[in-house]
């Protein structure tokens, strides 16, 4: 019986020993694609890239460092380099200063020294700032804006009767995009899914 013990005690600590060099390599390999990114966009500092669960990436300016989500790692084409390059424009400035404009044309400007601003398409599913960047860089194809049919404020009828009031209105990819509220709830709807679910009713002039 100790015996036994003492063999899975080994399985155990050799387990770890793999995990742990696996994971020193990971970030290994992150830190060398992070100051390698940089170097091609001109970006002085690169802070400590670490590695996560899921995919995308996201930036702390309180801890000072990248984490990269493990699933890109996987990922096709240039995914993953553009992601690092999307990080590293955020931690070139002090404080957290979302997608601002300056954002979005330190990054394009970052892309288009090392010739890959078409990797900003990436961004083109969940900001409105990347469609702007490629557009003022230069980027062909790129998708053009359509106008609101909906104003903050229009009430709106769901198929059960339900009220619903605008209060903001965006766009994602270049595709108007509506927050609604009723008594309770919060939703974030596509203007498609309004147009064919909805009866609008315009709020009172």
């Amino acid at each position: 019986m100790l015996a036994l013990t003492s063999k899975n005690m080994s399985r155990s600590a050799l387990k770890s020993s793999e995990t742990d060099g696996a994971a020193v390599s990971l970030n290994e390999k992150l830190a060398e694609l992070a100051s390698d990114v940089a170097s091609a966009c001109g970006f002085d500092y690169v802070p400590a890239v670490l590695p996560r669960r899921g995919r995308g990436g996201d930036w702390s300016p309180e801890q000072r460092v990248i984490r990269v989500g493990i699933r890109d790692w996987t990922a096709a084409g240039d995914r993953l380099w553009y992601v690092v390059a999307h990080e590293l424009a955020h931690a070139q400035v002090d404080g957290r200063e979302g997608h601002s404009r300056a954002f979005w044309r330190r990054l394009s400007d970052g892309l288009c020294r090392t010739g890959r601003l078409e990797l900003i398409r990436h961004d083109f599913g969940y900001r409105e700032g990347a469609l702007r960047a490629a557009r003022e860089g230069g980027l062909v194809d790129v998708p053009g804006q359509r106008e609101f049919a909906f104003e903050i404020g229009d009430n709106l009828v769901d198929r059960d009767g339900t009220r619903w009031v605008i209060n903001r209105r965006f766009r994602r990819a270049g595709r108007p995009q509506y927050s609604l509220e009723a008594p309770g709830w919060t939703w974030r709807v596509q203007e498609e899914e309004i147009l064919r679910q909805f009866k609008p009713r315009r709020k009172s002039r």
